[in-house]
């Protein structure tokens, strides 16, 4: 379905007083913060496991890995 200039400037739009407007700006701003957080903390642990990663492959091909009993 498409919306010709005319109907689609005739759709009523909502718009919040300014103190609504601020506080919901204020929530999205948190929110991409910790979304912000949380991406760098699993990139750094994705940079330890790929490490941990390389280091076991070090250890096996150079027979440095302990025997299980």
């Amino acid at each position: 379905m498409e919306l010709s200039a005319n109907e689609l400037a005739s759709v009523p739009l909502r718009n919040p007083p300014l103190p609504e407007q601020r506080e919901i700006a204020d929530r999205l701003d948190r929110a991409t913060r910790e979304v912000g957080v949380l991406a760098m903390k699993t990139a750094r642990q994705v940079e330890v496991l790929v490490e941990r990663r390389q280091a076991l492959i070090a250890h096996a091909v150079t027979g440095q890995l302990p025997r299980p009993e």
